[in-house]
């Protein structure tokens, strides 16, 4: 039924386009809209001013809007989590074949403190990027980032090049992209799951693929996202390897401890078999996800008798 609606709805992405003012009219015209990617609070409210008036029920398919944010009754949001979705149904065989037994981790595998992955330039996550390389947090990990005015772009095979330009086809590619990513995210203590608009308290819920990889490769794993993220995540019962950072400061003081821990060889196996029941946890409430995530989008067709 879903699928129904969006393939026949024209869809915009707000963090990538301007066209609020486009999507207000479109909606208005045919009844329906779906908006991919995060949404930041300010531009759910242009989009209701830009409805004032309105009289039809209309229907918004998101990511993941929060339900509180909706002010106009007109207005029915469906939250699809379609990024994770469509992420889990590309990797569905792999879930349902693949070997997982990497949560028993020993730290002479281990080359690197932190693999973390940022290709797609965004405001928010630049911000914290920047401070980690400042900081020196990402000296001794295993990162990609994309080229700015002043830094070179990285990526995980090749370090120092500055050649991003298939960096969408990459991010897409789920199934050729699973051994590169979990192989490498393996030879490091943690990733950091760096997600779309990072600590911006007024965005959304939305999830990407970020958050499922360290999943999939059984490693640990710190969040770096804001609350209405963590809060999704918690209720699909996923638990990081440290309690979420809430700002730049207490994120960098995190990584920056941890590093520590990671200096030490005791420290860090000892830091690592803490992780196990928290890892195997996290795969089991994967495995389940995608069927929840569909009962969850069913029962809110339902409530709108769609």
């Amino acid at each position: 039924m879903l699928e129904t609606l969006v393939s026949s709805s024209k869809e915009y992405n707000w963090m990538s386009d301007s066209g609020i003012s486009d999507s207000a009219s479109i909606v208005q015209k045919d009844g329906i809209i779906n908006i991919t990617d995060p949404i930041k609070q300010s531009q759910w409210q242009e989009f209701e001013s830009a409805l004032e008036g309105n009289n039809q029920q209309l229907l918004i398919i998101t990511e993941g809007l929060p339900i509180e944010w909706v002010n106009n009754k007109k207005l029915n949001v469906i939250q699809s989590q379609n990024c994770v979705r469509r992420s889990l149904k590309n990797l569905d065989d792999i879930l349902k074949n693949h070997s997982f037994n990497h949560f028993n981790i020993q730290i002479n595998s281990l080359q690197y403190d932190y693999f973390l992955m940022y290709g797609r330039w965004e405001f928010h996550r630049e911000t914290i990027m920047s401070e980690m390389e400042s900081r020196s947090i990402l000296d001794h990990s295993l990162y990609s980032r994309p080229a700015t005015d002043n830094k070179k772009g990285r990526s995980i095979e090749d370090k120092e090049q500055n050649k991003l330009t298939y960096v969408d086809d990459f991010r897409e590619n789920h199934k050729v992209n699973f051994d590169m990513v979990v192989k490498n995210s393996q030879k490091c203590h943690c990733t950091i799951v760096l997600e779309n608009q990072v600590f911006l308290e007024k965005s959304c819920n939305s999830i990407s693929e970020k958050s499922l990889w360290p999943i999939f490769a059984q490693v640990p794993f710190v969040w770096v996202m804001g609350t209405n993220k963590v809060r999704q995540l918690e209720q699909w019962g996923f638990r990081p390897a440290d309690p979420p950072a809430t700002n730049s400061r207490s994120l960098m003081e995190q990584l920056l401890w941890l590093k520590t821990e990671f200096s030490d060889s005791a420290r860090a196996q000892r830091w690592q078999d803490n992780q196990g029941e928290t890892i195997n946890h996290n795969l089991c409430q994967l495995r389940t996800l995608a069927d929840r995530i569909d009962d969850d989008v069913h029962q809110q067709l339902k409530r709108l008798n769609l």
